[in-house]
């Protein structure tokens, strides 16, 4: 009995869900109480966004919008049509932006039932209609003439099936909808494709011609100049800038037309994998406003409108500047491997999660700073392109060597692999390459040819010493400017040269400092091969460390480590250490900091309490102070009191950061002219004599040579505190 009686309980509750289904079915379109009060005060009163399917404009444009589920994701699509309009797919903002207009729409005010002459509010000849096809409710949006009130207002009828005649005033964005230009939905980007399905673009105009197409993930020029590679990198301004032809408002076509007889213009047409024509364009000329010019496009729906005039800086590169004179044609960081082969020597480098790994010539780790670098200098490089090359003489008939990159393409996401044949070096160290994909042969530079190598400089550790301060006995600088020698004697530091000088013990501090954490920006060579400047060096370092000699009795042995440093390059220079074999780089920092001089500084301490005058002399004027009552004075015509005390501070802060050497000042340090001559009275009538010579760069800082009369050496003055001072004089 209880089972029959459950049932009758299952069967019952089945017949309810299948009646609420069919309500829910047959009552969708139908609007609820709850609705309607929620949207009563709405222009459209019912608003299903997923009833809706198409929008019709009547006027004052014909324009059909309809919705549409994608064939591949699925998702629902908008698509315009109409008479100039081929159907094409709508702007999915703009269309939101239309919808959202009409759906937030309220009402200003209502017109009284009956009350409304359609005449005399402009509905029987309407400024514009628009159809809202959205399931049982279609409505029809008749707009008629401006209203009195509020400012931008209009009359509005709204009718349709299913729905109630209601006229009144709406506001100005409301009648704006409604007038919508169609061209909206075409968007306002002028160039519908993105890079990766772009396969052949040709430019004209200013600039020269230039036509290039695809080459696999890579572009290529089409009959002309040989048919040779495309530089990405030199692309990317091209596609940027097209991208960025977004027009801002509207040009009729006769309008962009006479606009672009106003200035240089580009002629621009591409065709994309899928498009059956192309897309044909002009760039030029000059909007009525200021810093834009014309775009527009002809085919396939024309659209004309004004773009940033800086557009233009990237379609009139010519071809020359497009050409490819680099070995690859990857970003560093797309690169998956390097193989390098010359003979029976190999370097083969792979990219790995922890940096890279080092296959051969030895198996090892490689820190990702040091592969990247390899990597960067390979891809980077940049040659000559010879024209008629001799192979044979060049030693690529058939290539001494090899190298090939394998990278990601940006287009296929597929490894895919590049080679140059490696040919022999000119007497300036520059190496051929033979780039397979195009028979191109380029002459790269001798720093960037060693990219090339087979070497185990990648597994090189860039810390260069490992020692402590007060493991230091001696210490040695020799460079093209001055000589200097520290001795630790009875563990305190002596200055042997230059003799007769003191030193700065901040500056030897910083200068240990420098060197217990000198590191190579990177290694360059196993071995010294005479290319590198260190034969005649620009400076050198011995550094002489006391080891203990692990007998209590005997004395401690030294090490010598040498640091020599060769020629300069971009950013750096060649350097090597005598014990430990190969030649790195050393940055620019570093070169500073191991070879300032640490000459002392302590004769431009002055203390301005014990100053009775200071006479400031300028090319132009003359400027003299006076101690008075623990603060300055001047009878300088223009400086008062606090002026005179603002000089005074500025000439405290008048420091040397080192010296820059010592002896007779060169000609070229302008002290037969000096910039500025200052001279301290001081306590017995003692006056010290400050010259600031001609301005310099000192190690890559700007700054001013200056000599003080007590001190027969010149020191660098920063720009900074030169400046400071001669502002106020």
């Amino acid at each position: 009995m209880s089972s029959r009686r459950n049932l009758w309980i299952d069967r019952a509750l089945v017949a309810a869900a299948l009646a609420l289904a069919a309500a829910v079915f047959f009552t969708r379109e139908s609007v609820t109480t709850t609705e309607s009060e929620a949207r009563s005060d709405n222009v459209i009163g019912v608003w299903r966004q997923d009833q809706l399917t198409a929008v019709f404009l009547e006027s004052p444009h014909a324009l059909r919008l309809e919705k549409q589920a994608s064939g591949a994701s699925g998702q629902a699509e908008w698509w315009m049509s109409g008479p100039g309009y081929p159907r094409t797919s709508a702007d999915a903002a703009a269309v939101d932006q239309l919808l959202a207009q009409l759906r937030l729409g309220i009402w200003v005010r209502r017109l009284e039932p009956g009350a409304a002459d359609a005449h005399a509010l402009g509905l029987d000849a309407p400024r514009g209609v628009l159809v809202l096809s959205m399931g049982g409710s279609d409505y029809r949006l008749v707009l008629g003439k401006p209203a009195p009130a509020p400012s931008g207002g209009s009359y509005l009828a709204v009718s349709g099936a299913g729905v109630d005649e209601v006229v009144g005033i709406v506001k100005q964005s409301f009648a704006e909808a409604i007038l919508v230009d169609p061209r909206e939905f075409l968007g306002r980007a002028l160039v519908p494709y993105g890079r990766g399905d772009i396969v052949r673009l040709e430019l004209s105009g200013a600039g020269g011609p230039r036509k290039l197409t695809r080459a696999g993930h890579r572009f290529r020029f089409n009959g002309m100049l040989g048919d040779r590679l495309v530089d990405s990198e030199a692309l990317d301004p091209v596609f940027f800038h097209l991208a960025r032809l977004t027009s801002e408002g509207f040009l009729s076509l006769p309008q962009a037309e006479a606009a672009l007889g106003r200035g240089e213009r580009v002629d621009v047409q591409l065709w994309a994998n899928a498009a059956k024509t192309p897309v044909s364009l002009s760039v030029g000329g000059r909007c009525q406003e200021r810093d834009k010019v014309v775009a527009l496009r002809r085919a396939p729906e024309p659209l004309a409108g004004c773009v940033p005039e800086t557009v233009m800086a990237g379609l009139t590169l010519s071809a020359d500047a497009l050409l490819d004179r680099t070995p690859f044609g990857f970003g560093a960081d797309a690169v998956e491997r390097v193989v390098t082969e010359r003979g029976e020597r190999r370097l083969d480098l792979v990219r790995n999660e922890a940096g890279f790994a080092l296959k051969a010539p030895v198996a090892a780790q490689v820190d990702l700073q040091q592969g990247n670098q390899r990597v960067e200098a390979l891809v980077n490089a940049k040659g000559e392109i010879v024209e008629n090359p001799d192979l044979s003489r060049l030693g690529l008939a058939p290539p001494l060597g090899r190298t090939t990159v394998t990278g990601l393409s940006s287009v296929t996401d597929l490894a895919i692999d590049e080679s140059v044949g490696l040919g022999q070096p000119d007497a300036l160290g520059r190496l051929p390459l033979l780039r397979q994909a195009d028979s191109v042969v380029l002459l790269i530079p001798a720093e960037a040819a060693r990219a090339f190598e087979v070497d185990a400089t990648l597994t090189r550790d860039l810390a260069l010493f490992t020692f402590a301060d007060a493991d230091v006995s001696a210490l040695h600088v020799r460079s093209e400017r001055l000589e200097q020698s520290l001795v630790r004697v009875n563990g305190e530091f002596q200055l042997e040269k230059p003799s007769g000088f003191a030193f700065d013990a901040s500056l030897v501090s910083e200068l240990l400092s420098s060197l217990r954490t000198l590191t190579a920006d990177r290694w360059v060579s196993d071995s010294e091969d005479g290319s590198f400047g260190l034969e005649a060096p620009v400076a050198e370092l011995t550094l002489v460390l006391a080891r203990p000699s692990g007998h209590a009795a005997a004395p401690p042995q030294a090490r010598t480590h040498t640091l020599t440093i060769g020629q300069s390059i971009p950013g750096g220079a060649y350097a090597r250490l005598s014990t430990i074999p190969g030649v790195f780089v050393l940055s620019t920092q570093a070169v500073r900091a191991v070879t300032t001089p640490v000459l002392s500084r302590q004769a431009f301490s002055l203390d301005l309490g014990t100053l009775t005058a200071i006479d400031f002399q300028t090319r132009e004027r003359k400027v003299s102070l006076v101690a008075r009552g623990g603060g300055w004075a001047s009878e300088t015509p223009g400086v008062d009191g606090r002026h005179a005390l603002n000089i005074a501070e500025a000439f405290g802060g008048l420091r040397p950061p080192f010296a820059w050497h010592i002896g007779k000042p060169t000609v070229q340090e302008g002290f037969d002219t000096p910039t500025l001559v200052v001279r301290a009275h001081g306590p017995g009538a003692v006056v010290t004599t400050i010259s600031v010579g001609a301005p310099h760069t000192f190690a890559g800082t700007s700054g001013y040579f200056a000599r003080i009369s007590s001190v027969d050496a010149t020191f660098a003055l920063t720009e900074q505190s030169v400046r400071q001072l001669l502002d106020l004089l």
